[in-house]
This record gives C-alpha cells, sequence and structure tokens, in this order.
C-alpha cells in the first residue's frame, strides 16, 4: 500500500468551499462594524468641535463663533473667499482632520472657504455645517450672537453632519 503524501483534488476543494461559505457569511458583519467604527468617529469628532466652540465662547466672552466671520480680499461669501466658524473653532480643535467625517463620501472636498489657503487660511473638509439660522450675524450691523441672546440654548441645533453638501 502507498502513503499519501498530500491531498486530494476533493478534499481541497471542499476545504476552499468551506473558507468561502464562512467568508460570504462574515463579509457583511465585518462591513458593519466597520461603518459603526466610522460612525463613532463621526460622533467624536462632533464632540471635539463643539467643544471647541464652548472654549470660543469662553474666551469670547460668551459670544458665538459665526458662520461666516468676514470675506476675504478679492471676494464675498458669493465669491468663495470667507473663514468660516471652523477657522474661529481650529486653534482650540487642533486638528483639521476632526472636521473630516470617515463616511461622508465628499470628505475631500473644501467648503466655502476655497481660495483662503493662498492668504495662509486652510481648506476645511465638507462634513460638518453650523447652523446659520440662529447663529449667523445681525442684519443691522454684523453683532456676533452672545449666549445671554439665545433664550433655551438647549433648543436649538448648533451642529449637524453634513453628508449632502
Amino acid at each position: 500500500m502507498r502513503k499519501r503524501a498530500g491531498f486530494t483534488l476533493i478534499e481541497l476543494l471542499v476545504v476552499i468551499a468551506i473558507i468561502a461559505i464562512l467568508a460570504a457569511i462574515l463579509f457583511p458583519v465585518f462591513a458593519q462594524s466597520l461603518e459603526k467604527a466610522r460612525q463613532t468617529t463621526c460622533l467624536s469628532n462632533l464632540k471635539q468641535i463643539g467643544t471647541g466652540a464652548t472654549m470660543y465662547l469662553q474666551d469670547w466672552d460668551e459670544t458665538y463663533p459665526l458662520n461666516r466671520v468676514y470675506a476675504l480680499q478679492g471676494g464675498a461669501a458669493c465669491g468663495q473667499k470667507v473663514l468660516t466658524w471652523k477657522t474661529a473653532t481650529l486653534p482650540y480643535v487642533k486638528n483639521i482632520g476632526v472636521y473630516r467625517c470617515p463616511s461622508n463620501p465628499r470628505n475631500t472636498q473644501g467648503d466655502e472657504t476655497k481660495g483662503a489657503e493662498a492668504l495662509g487660511y486652510p481648506t476645511f473638509p465638507i462634513s460638518y455645517s453650523y447652523s446659520g439660522s440662529i447663529l449667523w450675524t445681525d442684519v443691522r450691523g454684523q453683532i456676533p450672537l452672545t449666549a445671554a441672546q439665545v433664550p433655551e440654548t438647549t433648543r436649538y441645533i448648533m451642529l449637524v453632519e453634513n453628508l449632502n453638501t
């Protein structure tokens, strides 16, 4: 009787089929856990940005950062050269990557700060939006809102995830 030195073709095909079936079962589970990790990162980013905005609020006499701070030379809000709330809160957040949500398909595109990098300001990724409805400048003279001017601050949304910009 001869001694076998390896596996038969049938045995190898059965093992490969079992591995393929297990992989087909496990890949969706891995994809779900990866997306949950991305969601957790986005939530952490929102928390860090909110903390940065709160620190800004404390340093600037209870004044909220403006949605758009001011227009740069050669542009206006329509000309896509503005400094935004992200520029105001960046010194408190200290990492431009926090403004980028990994689940956002457009997280490498710049927001309305396009053209600001030529003047030394960073162009931020599109992932989060700051509420323009309550925390916008006053029409009468670009007066920033203070915390005392916003009644029941917990009823207003300051930051939202922006996946469809």
